[in-house]
């Protein structure tokens, strides 16, 4: 069993997004093989319970390659995958997406 803690702290010129606890959850993110070189792939990313508007992503891609999240809802977000180099192709995979409220 986990043990639970009471205590939120936050940095000096930061807030937490909720004063009671912190929200963190490990999401899957699927994409597809991409056909030509340089180009972009995107995804959404859904989960099922809302977050607060506030929440911030991070993903670890399986492959080499750039990213970043667009549209985001409290329980979705648009993912983008570019290969980091323009002769590059993503061969499709499946990375880990980690959620912080």
């Amino acid at each position: 069993m986990g043990i639970a803690y009471h205590t939120t702290y936050a940095p000096d010129g930061a807030a937490p997004n909720l004063f009671d606890r912190v929200v963190l959850g490990v999401v899957s993110a699927t994409y597809a093989t991409q056909g030509s070189a340089g180009t972009a792939q995107t995804c959404t990313v859904s989960w099922s319970e809302p977050v607060v508007s506030t929440y911030t992503l991070l993903f670890s891609p399986v492959e080499d390659c750039t990213w970043y999240f667009g549209t985001k809802t409290p329980t979705s977000a648009v993912l983008t995958i570019t290969p980091r180099l323009a002769s590059g192709t993503l061969t499709g995979g499946t990375g880990q997406v980690l959620i912080i409220s």
